[in-house]
């Protein structure tokens, strides 16, 4: 039992050498977030940045581990901020906390801390993280070039209320057989397919997609993986499921 937990430290320090916790004051309090620069950092040179949000009752280290995104960073040369939601959620209505204006002040702050491309932001997310994004995609499209929401949806009202300022790209991962947030939608909340079709109509992309099968490379898993793009959309955004 020892050895284990001695393991777990290990790996998690391991990860977080890279790696720093930061904080803002927003909306009367101190926000943290870790922030991941990408090996051979330089100042002189714009970094892509990428705003990684945790699931519903996980953390900001639990998503840098989950995630392994430190790893795609040092290799492709981009900055990923893994923000920590209040009480381990996103508030992803109207009230207190607003997370959504929370997501706005921070890349204004890491604009002023880091080397950022203000062209390329985007925000990734599991689960509730990526209903956020989802959030973030509708309210401020203006600070995002695109987001990924992965294992995540949008509530019919959320659509409801949802106008993007332009074109906005996105890459929707969902499994079909997830037992959380189901492929199959529930009450409020519409089937991930009536969520990918209201985007390529938002967007105004091409409605018959490109569907290509990804190689199957684990043969053990019992999953295998389809892609569906479709492009051509205003500003010359795609939708991609």
């Amino acid at each position: 039992m020892k050895t284990k937990f001695l393991l777990l430290f290990i790996f998690i320090a391991s990860a977080s050498l890279s790696a720093q916790v930061d904080s803002i004051y927003h909306q009367g309090g101190y926000r943290t977030f870790i922030v991941h620069l990408p090996a051979g950092y330089n100042p002189s040179v714009s970094y892509p940045l990428i705003l990684n949000f945790h699931g519903y009752g996980s953390n900001a280290l639990e998503q840098e581990l989950y995630s392994g995104m430190d790893a795609i960073a040092d290799t492709a040369k981009f900055i990923v901020v893994y923000p920590q939601g209040i009480n381990n959620a996103w508030n992803l209505a109207t009230g207190a906390p607003d997370d959504i204006d929370f997501a706005a002040v921070l890349i204004d702050s890491l604009r002023q801390m880091y080397s950022i491309d203000s062209g390329c932001v985007y925000s990734t997310g599991l689960s509730n993280g990526a209903f956020l994004s989802f959030n973030l995609a509708c309210y401020h499209a203006d600070k995002f070039a695109a987001v990924a929401p992965v294992a995540g949806n949008m509530a019919s009202l959320q659509q409801a209320v949802c106008f993007p300022s332009k074109g906005m790209p996105v890459l929707e991962i969902h499994g079909t057989a997830d037992a959380i947030v189901s492929y199959n939608g529930s009450t409020g909340i519409p089937t991930v397919p009536q969520t990918i079709d209201w985007w390529v109509t938002k967007n105004a992309c091409n409605p018959t997609p490109v569907i290509t099968s990804l190689p199957d490379i684990n043969t053990t898993d019992g999953c295998t993986v389809q892609k569906y793009t479709y492009s051509n959309g205003m500003d010359n955004s795609e939708v991609i499921h």
